[in-house]
């Protein structure tokens, strides 16, 4: 398998740093049911700024540009073999400035929450332990293994 396939972008879509933009996904084996940012994989020529901004775009209708991207996180994530994404390295990019209205896709639902009521029980088990610290200033590297039941069995988080 390709590594870059196991590359994948994630977007935290900031309203004036007082609101997350967050999506219901709808469908799909992997992580329907879970609220989540833009993101998704790399297409082949592709950079990862290049990647994050077209899926922002495709997801949820919102356009940024290149200098409006800032890296905060990368993050391994080891998930048991039988899942359909066994490990995955997600660069996770802050995006403050943008345009447009979030609009539903046929992917996810989009909803606005103030940053002391994320709906983290409605989330992927980790973001609890990393996104505080983002939402802090922090820039963060880790690595995450998940349980059969998408739990997080052990992860370690070092500040960048």
């Amino acid at each position: 398998m390709n590594p870059e396939q196991n590359k994948r972008t994630l977007c935290i879509v900031l309203d004036n740093k007082k609101n997350l933009l967050l999506g219901m996904k709808k469908q799909g084996k992997f992580g329907s049911g879970k609220y989540n940012g833009p993101g998704g994989g790399l297409r082949e020529g592709e950079t990862l700024e290049q990647c994050a901004l077209r899926e922002l775009a495709e997801e949820s209708g919102i356009i940024s540009s290149l200098q409006d991207l800032e890296k905060v996180a990368v993050f391994d994530f080891h998930f048991p073999q039988e899942e359909e994404r066994f490990n995955q390295q997600v660069h996770v990019f802050s995006v403050n400035i943008w345009s447009g209205t979030p609009a539903e896709s046929d992917e996810m639902v989009w909803s606005w929450f103030p940053l002391d009521s994320i709906p983290y029980d409605r989330m992927w088990d980790g973001d609890k332990c990393w996104l505080p610290k983002i939402f802090q200033g922090k820039r963060l590297k880790g690595v995450f293994y998940f349980n059969k039941d998408k739990k997080v069995r052990d992860y370690t988080l070092t500040e960048l």
